[in-house]
């Protein structure tokens, strides 16, 4: 017999994903300043990696599911920071004056910004204009309301064009790795 809680979750009863989505928010407050810009794609994420683990069976139950949002919220967040941390994001027009692209190496992060500049330009306009929002810090209730659509359906828009993008990035990687002379 199941938890009456994840029952509910599963069959996307509006109180258990309000809960759900509570305690979510709850575990990610330590973290607004440092991610204020990914909350609401944390919160998303987070969501969909509880009904994943609770479909293919990695939650067990013997903590309570509410330990376990929180739990699972706050690994996530500890990933994006360390995600960051060795990152050094660059802005794309300001790549070809800087030295840094230039000296040792130069020659594959000119091909991985090539590879980011042909994912954009492949993308539906949909996705560049999402990004575009996003990128001018815009908050998902704020462009649902500028777009009229329901705040969870921006979201799965969002979260469509991200995995496009992704796939698309890993094709042209492929592709590049096979024919490095080939310009797709």
């Amino acid at each position: 017999m199941q938890d009456p809680e994840i029952v509910a979750l599963l069959e996307g009863r509006q109180d258990a994903v309000a809960a759900v989505r509570r305690w979510i928010r709850g575990a990610l407050t330590p973290f607004r300043n440092a991610l204020h810009r990914e909350l609401e794609d944390l919160e998303q994420e987070v969501l969909e990696a509880l009904l994943e683990g609770i479909r293919e069976g990695s939650y067990r139950g013997d903590r309570g599911l509410a330990p376990y949002v929180r739990s699972l919220a706050h690994n996530r967040c500890v990933d994006r920071i360390r995600y960051h941390a060795r990152r050094t994001w660059v802005d794309l027009g300001d790549i070809e004056a800087d030295p840094r692209f230039v000296a040792h190496g130069a020659q594959q992060r000119l091909g991985e910004l090539d590879i980011v500049r042909k994912v954009v330009a492949g993308m539906p306009e949909e996705c560049r204009q999402l990004w575009a929002l996003l990128q001018e810090g815009y908050r998902y209730d704020e462009m649902s309301d500028r777009m009229g659509i329901a705040p969870g359906a921006l979201r799965a828009r969002v979260m469509r064009c991200r995995q496009k993008a992704l796939a698309e990035r890993e094709r042209l990687r492929r592709n590049a790795s096979r024919n490095p002379e080939s310009d797709d």
